[in-house]
């Protein structure tokens, strides 16, 4: 009989691998159910892969000795709860430890970002009251009762509230029905339709970008007139924008020759913007204009002139609230966008210019993004390209990029003329191929 030997292990038991936003890949230490049930809870490892696979033969070795019986490496115990006693509070509980919000997602198996954490933390204490406090026991939440909760919602509530407080209600229930909180099939909020606010369609041109910076500068406040520019042409969100710093800036290198001629200053550099988005934790390289790199420079050397006074550090913000002099405050930052954009719509009513009072009306910081990414399509950009500067994967992009298509304008202009400019081009060599033959 010939003898059995086993494959050595690639990697420690226990160890996986999952996916992240921008083709990235992190590591976990995900136990077996049966170990679950003694308390053992995934251990997120990072996304470097040695040390990852160092950490995860950490967690293996306390769990041999577990098992072995050494009490010192027994993990902290968690209590199941049946689900026929199980009340919202134990759902809350469980929730926001490291099986829910501390750990990864059991429905996309990646972890929360801090802001979607602090959003469902929020809406949590809406769902704790709803549940009497938590006392209510999950059994008692029939799908009726949700319904009944979506429509007092709906009508009492703005849809942005609305969605968010039944998403995370849905995710809750999934989580609870995941976790045995529930019993397996009557998770109330399945099957729930939620009713989403509408995907804003505003958008602006660069001529509207340019004319509330140049307002904000009449204020003297420069950190704002930056900010909105980087807004459109970076296409990234202010929470992003504010948290920019001199470490964030640098020469870009891997550059082909011809972008470099349409970027490069004087002194043939290219400068960009490295940063990690807070939202999807992508990585995202965002060279900018010869124009933008001097607005940055100015704000960045004005700050150098205040570090000799004593007053900045090494680690210098790109945005400056010229109020305070420190970094943006997010309450204050919106209410100077604000400012900025009323402003510069009173000029354009003052001025009789329709077209500016049109682009600024109802506008918003976070119509900018997506306003940005509609400027580079309009001019030919392909998708691929507008994807790697957002940070969205291609169907996003897409997905983005088609909302705006419907009440697009402009773009209906730009395809019927690039329509016409080609066919008369076509009749052109035609008639020349033509004369061509015959004076043949």
């Amino acid at each position: 009989m010939r003898n059995y030997k086993a494959k050595p292990r690639r990697t420690p038991r226990y160890f996986k691998p999952f996916p992240l936003a921008g083709g990235r890949t992190a590591y976990k230490w995900e136990p077996a159910n049966r170990l679950r049930a003694h308390g053992w809870a995934t251990v997120m490892l990072g996304e470097d892969f040695a040390a990852a696979v160092a950490r995860a033969e950490e967690e293996n070795a306390k769990l041999d000795a577990w098992r072995a019986g050494v009490s010192a490496a027994v993990p902290q115990q968690v209590e199941r709860v049946d689900w026929r006693y199980a009340t919202w509070a134990d759902l809350d509980a469980l929730f926001n430890g490291p099986e829910g919000l501390e750990g990864i997602s059991y429905n996309t198996n990646r972890p929360y970002s801090a802001k979607t954490k602090a959003e469902y933390r929020s809406r949590m204490k809406f769902l704790r009251a709803w549940t009497n406090g938590g006392t209510m026991k999950l059994r008692h939440i029939s799908a009726d009762s949700v319904i009944t909760l979506r429509n007092d919602l709906v009508r009492g509530a703005s849809a942005h509230t609305t969605a968010s407080i039944l998403r995370v209600l849905s995710v809750m229930t999934g989580f609870a029905e995941h976790r045995g909180l529930i019993e397996r099939g009557k998770d109330p909020a399945k099957r729930l339709k939620i009713p989403e606010p509408k995907s804003r369609t505003k958008r602006i041109q660069p001529e509207t970008v340019e004319a509330i910076a140049a307002y904000a500068r009449k204020k003297g406040w420069d950190g704002v007139a930056l900010a909105i520019r980087l807004g459109f042409y970076l296409v990234q969100r202010p929470g992003d924008l504010r948290a920019l710093t001199n470490f964030n800036w640098r020469r870009a290198t891997d550059i082909a020759s011809h972008d470099r001629a349409a970027l490069a200053g004087p002194d043939g550099e290219v400068w960009s913007f490295r940063l990690k988005q807070q939202k999807t934790g992508a990585w995202v390289d965002l060279a900018v204009p010869y124009d933008i790199r001097l607005a940055v420079d100015a704000a960045l050397s004005s700050q150098r002139r205040e570090e000799h006074r004593g007053t900045a550090n090494a680690n210098m913000p790109i945005l400056i609230d010229h109020a305070t002099g420190q970094i943006w405050h997010e309450r204050n930052f919106r209410k100077y966008i604000r400012m900025a954009i009323d402003g510069a719509r009173t000029d354009a009513i003052a001025a009789g210019d329709q077209y500016l009072i049109d682009q600024l009306t109802d506008l918003q910081f976070r119509d900018l993004r997506r306003s940005g990414m509609c400027w580079m399509r309009d001019l030919g950009v392909p998708v691929p390209l507008i994807a790697a500067r957002s940070g969205h994967s291609i169907q996003e992009t897409q997905r983005i990029l088609d909302t705006y298509m419907p009440a697009d304008s402009r773009g209906s202009a730009a395809a019927i003329a690039m329509a016409t400019t080609r066919a008369a081009e076509l009749a052109r060599d035609k008639a020349d191929s033509a004369d061509a033959a015959g004076q043949k």
